[in-house]
């Protein structure tokens, strides 16, 4: 607990008992726990919006990069390149048999 050992913790309330007097000392003490405990919401709360805009980032580039894939592919096809087509013998022979059957 922030590298503070039992004895130095009990030394701490001991002097706080002393400072604050023993009214007033449970009442800071909640005090500080409900401050405590909007904090850790905070802290959580921030995390959750980065974890979610470090997805968000994630996914646009994912999708930027599936749109440059698709973008080529069409500028590819609308520009009749069919090189690597060309090459693969299976495909050859789909398109001949679709040739012939049109």
């Amino acid at each position: 607990m922030f590298g503070v050992s039992i004895p130095e913790v009990f030394i701490i309330m001991v002097i706080a008992l002393i400072v604050i007097g023993p009214e007033k000392l449970p009442k800071i003490a909640g005090t500080i726990g409900k401050v405590m405990r909007e904090f850790r919401g905070v802290v959580n709360n921030v995390k959750r919006s980065i974890e979610e805009e470090e997805s968000n980032l994630e996914t646009a580039a994912k999708n930027e990069s599936v749109s440059k894939k698709v973008s080529s592919a069409e500028s590819n096809f609308d520009n009749g390149d069919e090189s690597k087509d060309e090459k693969d013998p299976e495909k050859n022979k789909s398109r001949k048999k679709n040739d012939t059957t049109a």
